[in-house]
């Protein structure tokens, strides 16, 4: 068992009073003490370093009951921002707000939604732009959240971090969290109703399902009795490099400007088709390569994802490829996931 430090114990009060601020209407230091039962010199020390960060700030005094007036205290507006971006089917919307959550901006960023690296882009650019046109928020960034629509799944947006030796897959809550070193928060809005549940329902059905999204990047993740499976410490199994291989070209000036960093070199990675996977050849070089997963791990169904996945034609020519050749001896069921 981990053994409790000072440095543990002052991180748990300090995040028991933000959440004491952040509840309250301007409650004094007294009322902090009492809503977190932590006591008033705690308290006046923890706050005592709040405002020199300037996280926090003494915005007046409340009625007085005898004694001495009670200092009011409540978050600092412009100590950072807040960026919500909301993904729907229309497209991508950014909501700034400020540390009262008072919105600053609301902008629309495209027509239609984005996923993966090209939305971890999107996303970074607004920010940045943000950043220079509004210099009075213009201190930090103070928290990313991402809210996902209707039946929008999470795994599509996986990022892939290369570092021109070796490629991985991470999450898009990771990837933010290693751009912005800030919390962040994804969740699903009042719009994924019935469509959303029925896919956890399918989920929660199948004990042993595997996912596989097929776009820029091939990634597959496993199911096992309602539960992720991680091989090698990752949740996703990044299949691309068996239908792609990488070609460096270089790039026009018109080409390099569409980059966040400019000075970048003039060279970059493009990964180029080994096979079409939507060819014939494609479709039983794709089957030969879940087979062995699917034997493992005792598959029964594939759900597919990405933007590439058009029409039926694609599942049912993997579907004859697989009665084909009978190993695995249960044919999977597979499915497309509609955006």
């Amino acid at each position: 068992m981990k053994k409790t430090t000072l440095k543990d114990m002052k991180k748990k009060n300090l995040q028991l009073v933000l959440k004491c601020i952040a509840e309250g209407n301007g409650l004094s230091r007294t009322e902090l003490a009492q809503a977190s039962g932590l006591s008033v010199s705690t308290i006046s020390t923890l706050i005592s370093e709040l405002l020199e960060e300037g996280i926090i700030s003494e915005i007046g005094e409340s009625a007085s009951t005898g004694g001495r007036k009670r200092i009011q205290i409540a978050f600092s507006g412009n100590y950072g921002l807040i960026a919500v971006f909301h993904i729907k089917k229309d497209g991508i919307f950014l909501r700034a707000f400020d540390m009262t959550v008072n919105e600053i901006s609301n902008i629309k960023l495209g027509d239609k939604p984005l996923y993966g690296n090209d939305f971890l882009m999107v996303m970074t650019e607004a920010i940045n732009d943000f950043f220079q046109k509004e210099d009075k928020y213009c201190q930090r960034l103070a928290g990313v959240g991402i809210v996902l629509q209707d039946n929008m799944n999470i795994d599509d947006f996986v990022v892939t971090y290369s570092t021109g030796v070796s490629s991985s897959a991470i999450t898009l809550e990771d990837a933010i969290k290693t751009q912005f070193k800030v919390p962040v928060v994804i969740d699903y809005s009042a719009a994924y109703t019935l469509t959303g549940r029925k896919r956890e329902e399918a989920v929660m059905q199948d004990e042993n399902k595997m996912f596989l999204r097929i776009g820029k990047t091939i990634l597959a993740s496993v199911v096992i009795n309602r539960k992720s499976i991680e091989i090698n410490g990752e949740k996703y199994i990044d299949l691309s490099p068996l239908f792609f291989q990488k070609e460096e070209k270089t790039l026009s000036f018109s080409d390099r400007s569409k980059h966040l960093d400019k000075q970048d070199s003039r060279k970059e990675t493009a990964l180029m088709n080994k096979v079409d996977i939507y060819s014939k050849q494609g479709v039983k070089h794709l089957v030969q390569v879940l087979k062995p997963i699917c034997v493992f791990f005792s598959i029964k169904s594939i759900c597919f994802s990405g933007e590439r996945i058009k029409d039926r034609e694609f599942l049912d020519a993997l579907s004859k490829a697989f009665q084909k050749d009978k190993i695995p001896m249960i044919v999977p069921k597979l499915q497309y996931e509609e955006k």
